[in-house]
């Protein structure tokens, strides 16, 4: 089943070859031996990669089956000495990890396909207040597994690696980074805080002349509140009131993937 990686031109910056074997690095997954396994190789496709990353198939021959990634890179240099284990993650509000490899001097961390981000979703002006409540529950959801199950915290969270997915799911990404990289520390002020900046990013709520409305009041005072609460506090919020679930976010999708299709054929 083997084969070999293909001939890619250099100057070619929408793919990339990982070439060799590669042996993935010691994943603590709850067992009491470290999951490893091999991979032939990776073939990487950055052109519809969301995002910083990169898309492809991935062949683990271990299990002889092909599945789709989405991989990030880091180099070693990068890696804290006092971080803990890499854990595999399980949460519908996480791009969850799926496997770390190291190739000489970088480590590519290996995530489930994430969607599109909310930084690229803002730019198509179809992001209302209902949909940025919803995100930023999902988020909280999201971060509340990560600050009491994995124990650390994300630390660098804004709408780059923040994902919407196809089933209207919210997914917060890059959390091999934080194992990797982050101090092993309990100080989440910095998470509770980004979710009123992702929030106030997307509500734009300076250019907007609805002052008046239920909506735009519940938003703006979401945005003003106090630093030092809790998570669990802030879901309490009455701005969650006007969220939905993941079919109401899943329109959105629907919108994008119509835009992306029409704009594809006015191209042609």
């Amino acid at each position: 089943m083997s084969r070999g990686p293909p001939n890619l031109d250099q100057e070619d910056h929408c793919k990339e070859a990982i070439d060799n074997k590669k042996t993935v690095f010691s994943i603590d997954d709850g067992f009491k031996k470290p999951r490893y396994s091999l991979i032939e190789s990776i073939y990487v496709d950055s052109s519809d990669a969301p995002g910083e990353g990169y898309c492809g198939m991935e062949m683990d021959l271990s299990h002889f089956s092909r599945r789709s990634t989405f991989v990030k890179k880091l180099d070693l240099d990068d890696v804290n000495a006092d971080s803990g284990f890499v854990q595999l993650t399980s949460h519908p509000n996480l791009l969850n990890l799926m496997d770390v490899s190291i190739s000489k001097n970088e480590i590519y961390i290996n995530y489930e396909r994430p969607g599109i981000s909310l930084s690229k979703l803002q730019q198509y002006d179809i992001i209302d207040r209902i949909t940025v409540a919803t995100i930023c529950k999902k988020v909280i959801h999201g971060l509340i597994y990560v600050h009491d199950v994995l124990n650390i915290p994300h630390g660098n969270l804004h709408c780059d690696n923040i994902y919407l997915n196809e089933e209207g799911e919210i997914k917060i990404g890059d959390i091999g980074k934080s194992m990797i990289q982050t101090r092993k520390t309990k100080d989440v002020s910095r998470d509770v805080k980004a979710i009123y900046d992702i929030a106030e990013r997307l509500l734009n709520l300076d250019g907007n002349s609805d002052k008046r409305s239920v909506s735009w009041v519940l938003a703006k005072n979401f945005v003003k509140t106090t630093d030092g609460i809790s998570l669990q506090t802030l879901l309490k919020h009455p701005f969650f009131n006007i969220s939905q679930d993941s079919a109401y976010i899943a329109c959105i999708w629907e919108v994008y993937s119509f835009i992306q299709t029409q704009n594809k054929v006015e191209s042609q």
